[in-house]
């Protein structure tokens, strides 16, 4: 928990030369006041809780070296809005975004197999999920209580059923 808990820390940005290649858990756990971070180059994983509650989140810059990002490390970022995920990146874990009250927009990459359970539970502004592959997994109700989930855009070959939910939160 290196920075957990500071409440005074308002951003982040790592150095262009920056050899960071892990986030350990709770790494920003807690900071509330944190509004911005921009992730370094070479970083791989992010892990579980790393940024979970960081109420003031808005803004998040991935890399594209990003690979893992672990269970629920931005759970409870209520001000975040939008996010296009790295296209390194196969897996959404369980409850990643869980209770991002504030999330709206999510574009996936090509790369991209599985949604892990709850991973956007009670994500209650989000209207549109832009996925790339056809070839998909869903855990367990991952868009539960996503009461505005508009449209899962998805490529080709997807389900059609899936890819209108006209307000209807998604279960496969």
């Amino acid at each position: 928990m290196a920075f957990g808990k500071c409440r005074h820390l308002v951003c982040v940005i790592f150095g262009e030369h920056s050899n960071i290649t892990n986030l350990g858990a709770n790494a920003f756990k807690s900071c509330s006041a944190l509004k911005s971070i921009t992730l370094p180059d070479k970083l791989k994983v992010i892990e579980r809780l790393v940024f979970t509650h960081c109420s003031a989140l808005e803004r998040i810059v991935c890399n594209k070296h990003l690979e893992t990002i672990g269970e629920a490390a931005f759970q409870a970022c209520s001000n975040l809005k939008f996010i296009t995920l790295p296209d390194k990146l196969k897996v959404i874990e369980e409850k990643l975004f869980a209770g991002c009250t504030s999330l709206e927009r999510v574009v996936c990459n090509k790369n991209l197999k599985t949604i892990g359970d709850g991973a956007f539970f009670l994500c209650s502004m989000l209207e549109d999920v832009q996925l790339a592959s056809s070839s998909m997994f869903f855990g367990t109700t991952p868009f539960n209580l996503c009461d505005r989930l508009i449209e899962l855009a998805a490529a080709a070959g997807f389900p059609s059923v899936l890819a209108t939910c006209k307000g209807v939160p998604f279960n496969p």
